[in-house]
Formats: structure tokens, sequence, C-alpha cells
């Protein structure tokens, strides 16, 4: 087997490299993960996870041909159930529970043949991807896999790289207008901004721009992006340490937007 690997964006929050699968999981749609384990990596970008369907015959599995390796963000997004558990360690194995999205883990498997560091452990916290309902009615949609919690008033996304805190205040119509807002976030806005942008749409008005990293009491690059109305309010900061984060930090602010009502 080769494994060529790819500069592209990671799409778990930080479990990252290649695995090996059965050309079945990632074929057939009929075909879940029943049976996975993770082993002592054979090198740095791999993962150390390899995963079965629970159903392949030895014959199956023995044949090098029937597998192949696939970037763990490919298995992640094909079979996104095995997510919360990537984090576990080395010299494990896990097992779906029959009929559940679930799995248990298979105690004495595997021997202890090799001692290999943990990664960090997993945050107690949700996996978020894709179009995220944000107190209503806002919405935003994520390009990647994100931990989600509350911390001070503040609804808070993260992953390697990227922290984007939002806040919310509802309840502003009959007290200040849009541009009453916009007018008093510039005046308050760093004086280090940069690529200062406002945007009117028909209920709304886009407010954002970035500050550099040598400005940032963080020592990191931040965007701000904040959406007026004059009945609700969403002000965001993003704070990014590569332009990988930075990219999704833009697409995540440039996603911001009202639900649409039902009819």
């Amino acid at each position: 087997m080769r494994y060529a690997r790819k500069m592209t964006a990671h799409l778990l929050p930080f479990v990252t490299g290649y695995a090996i699968a059965t050309k079945r999981l990632m074929t057939d749609p009929d075909v879940s993960i029943g049976w996975m384990y993770r082993e002592g990596p054979a090198e740095d970008v791999d993962s150390g996870w390899r995963f079965f369907s629970g159903a392949d015959t030895e014959e199956y599995v023995n044949d090098p041909s029937n597998m192949a390796m696939f970037q763990l963000d490919e298995i992640a997004r094909r079979h996104p159930d095995v997510i919360p558990y990537l984090h576990n360690p080395c010299n494990t194995a896990w097992e779906r529970l029959r009929g559940e999205q679930t799995f248990q883990e298979v105690e004495g498997h595997m021997e202890e043949s090799v001692h290999v560091p943990h990664d960090p452990p997993p945050p107690k916290f949700p996996i978020v991807r894709d179009a995220l309902k944000l107190p209503a009615p806002w919405l935003c949609d994520l390009p990647a896999y994100f931990y989600l919690r509350e911390e001070d008033g503040a609804l808070v996304l993260w992953r390697e790289g990227l922290t984007m805190r939002l806040h919310f205040l509802f309840g502003a119509s009959g007290k200040i207008s849009k541009e009453e807002a916009l007018a008093r976030n510039q005046q308050t806005r760093s004086r280090h901004a940069q690529n200062e942008r406002i945007e009117h749409t028909e209920k709304s008005l886009r407010y954002s721009y970035d500050v550099g990293r040598a400005h940032s009491r963080q020592g990191c690059i931040t965007l701000v992006g904040n959406v007026f109305t004059d009945k609700c309010w969403v002000m965001a900061e993003y704070q990014c340490d590569d332009a990988q984060a930075v990219a999704n930090a833009q697409a995540v602010r440039k996603s911001l937007r009202l639900r649409k009502k039902k009819t």
C-alpha cells in the first residue's frame, strides 16, 4: 500500500494522519464500521487507527488488495459516529454495540507491545460541524469539526489553531437601531484595525475587520465579525494561529446569517 501525503485542511479538531481501512467501508454506503483498533503508528503521519466492518472474513482482510490507506478525515466524513473515540490511546480496541451508534472497548484484545504517548485528553464537549443553529435566530456554517462550549456568556467554538467567541444580544428593538449599533462598535474598535468592511443588506449591517498578530493581546491573528439588525446582534471574535485557521474563520464569519422563517 502506498500513501501520498496531501497538504489539505484537516477536518477533525485535533487527531490527524492516515488510517488503514477496508475498501468496502469507503465505497459501500451500506457497510458501517463495526470493529476498530489503534496500534502504535508506523510513522509520524500514521494515526495508528485500523477500521473494519466486523463482518469481514479472515480471507478478505488478509488480502492486501482489500485494504487501503485513507486520511482519517475521509473516514470521519463517511463514518462520523467514530469521531468521539478517535482520541483513545494506542493499544485499545473498540466494537460497535449491536444496532447502536456507539462503541464499547474490548478489554484485553491488544497487548501493550509498545509505549506510545497518548493524545491530549479529549474535551468533554460536543463536536459540531456543517450548518450550526446558534441562539435564535442566528445560523452559521462550519467548514470543519469544532468543539462547542459556553463560557462567560459567550458561545465558544474551537479546534486546533482557531478559537471563535460569539456573543449574542436580543431585545434591542426600540432601544438602538442597527446603524447606531454599528457607529458605537466603530468607536470602540481596536486602533490597529485593518481591512475594515461594512456591508448593508435589507435587514442587517455587517461590520468586520482584522487585527495583526503584532497588535493582538493573545499574540495571534484576530478577526472580528459583527452582524446587526434592529432586533438582535451577534458579535464574534476569531483568534487564529495560522493561515488555515484564518481561512476557516473567514468562512464562518462570512456565513453568519439569520435563519429563514418557516412558512
